[in-house]
């Protein structure tokens, strides 16, 4: 069985699915939270509210929307939380989709090797001007 969440909020989810269930029908359903929290996952229940069949080389998968049921407080607050955790991981993939290390490396040992050069050069000035007199 596949199951990938496409979009998460806080009332509903789209997920990607090779075992669809039928618009409205109540499931169960759980997502797995990462690795370092204390809870391998969050159960929740919710009601299908769209379904659509998507086909490709691999065979057919189905796009579902599901609305959240019956959302503890606990676990409202765990889902706000998940949620801000996936966009903080979007972000940092994003800004290191467009960032580049070895370039920016680069730059900062051209820099520093301009400053030693400088740095050395205002060296022999100083002592340059140490050993001339003014009259």
């Amino acid at each position: 069985m596949i199951n990938s969440i496409v979009r998460l909020m806080e009332d509903n989810l789209t997920l990607i699915t090779s075992e669809p269930e039928e618009i409205g029908v109540t499931t169960d359903f759980e997502i797995k939270l990462p690795k370092d929290v204390i809870l391998d996952s969050l159960s929740l229940r919710g009601k299908v509210t769209k379904r659509a069949r998507l086909s490709n080389d691999q065979g057919a998968y189905y796009l579902m929307e599901i609305s959240v049921l019956d959302l503890t407080e606990t676990n409202r607050l765990i889902l706000l939380a998940y949620i801000k955790y996936l966009e903080r991981e979007k972000q940092l993939d994003d800004l290191f989709t467009h960032f580049n290390l070895k370039s920016v490396m680069e730059n900062v040992l051209k820099c520093r090797d301009e400053f030693i050069e400088y740095k050395a050069l205002e060296e022999f000035i100083n002592a340059k001007i140490k050993d001339v007199t003014f009259q």
